[in-house]
């Protein structure tokens, strides 16, 4: 699936979970488009990759946000 306006490739991995994502640059703010076609994929596919990203950590929790509000690590483990 391929979303032309963005040019955002969505490949499945497997027949029913998992996609890999293409075409996004994560170290950057997404447009509203770019950020309903990942949530369209998470939906579909409950799992998605993307490849070769490497976000800071305020990319990170920019990416994270576009989704809801990040929570605090796990207090068992050192956050």
């Amino acid at each position: 699936m391929t979303q032309a306006a963005t040019r955002i490739e969505v490949r499945p991995q497997s027949g029913w979970t998992g996609a890999e994502i293409h075409g996004l640059d994560l170290t950057r703010e997404l447009t509203t488009d770019e950020i309903a076609t990942v949530r369209q994929a998470l939906l579909q596919w409950k799992v998605v990759f993307f490849r070769d990203q490497h976000l800071d950590h305020d990319q990170h929790l920019r990416f994270a946000n576009y989704f809801g509000a990040p929570t605090p690590a796990h207090p068992l483990f050192d956050s």
